[in-house]
């Protein structure tokens, strides 16, 4: 299945409804019961067809709640080394308090975790122009704690999720919220 990172942008009010098991996407309802078959083999038999009962179809879920957006992969100390490489806080200090840190929530199984990120990040990410992301991202993808590696499929791949991060820390700032960080294993 693999390591699944959603970014999101909520109050201190709504983070408190956000689940940790889903994070902010809402897991769709299981689809209706089927009525199972009676009579001889699979059914198959009947004298007289029983007749279907009417079952609800669940409601739709759309999508989040809250602003935010699915990125696989990049977790907790990534965006550390990102904060680090954005606002200059030496990555891998003990007195750093981002979201490489203890986390704000997580799950009885261990495997599902939210984070809150810095105010700094969002406000210095929010704020970024496209030269400047296009920059942040080359030197991301080449930092060796990340992947010491320039290929150009990888700098752009990062220069999405920048843009990406870029646009919600931007909603949130707009709207008094903070970016938090989900991660499911």
């Amino acid at each position: 299945m693999g390591l699944l990172t959603d970014y999101f942008a909520a109050t201190a009010s709504e983070i408190d409804g956000v689940p940790v098991e889903d994070g902010p996407f809402p897991t769709p309802p299981p689809p209706p019961a089927r009525p199972k078959a009676s009579g001889g083999l699979f059914g198959m038999f009947r004298s007289r067809p029983k007749p279907v009962p009417v079952v609800e179809a669940p409601p739709a879920v759309e999508g989040p709640t809250l602003p935010a957006f699915a990125s696989k992969g990049i977790d907790a100390h990534r965006i550390a080394l990102l904060d680090s490489l954005l606002t200059g806080i030496p990555f891998g200090e003990e007195e750093w308090d981002g979201p490489a840190t203890t986390p704000i929530r997580r799950d009885s199984e261990d495997s599902r975790w939210i984070f809150a990120l810095r105010r700094e990040l969002r406000d210095a990410i929010a704020v970024l122009d496209d030269n400047a992301a296009s920059a942040l991202a080359a030197r991301w993808a080449a930092d060796t704690d990340w992947m010491g590696d320039t290929d150009p499929e990888s700098v752009q791949a990062l220069r999405d999720f920048i843009g990406d991060l870029r646009e919600l820390a931007r909603t949130a700032a707009e709207s008094g919220r903070d970016l938090y960080l989900w991660v499911c294993l």
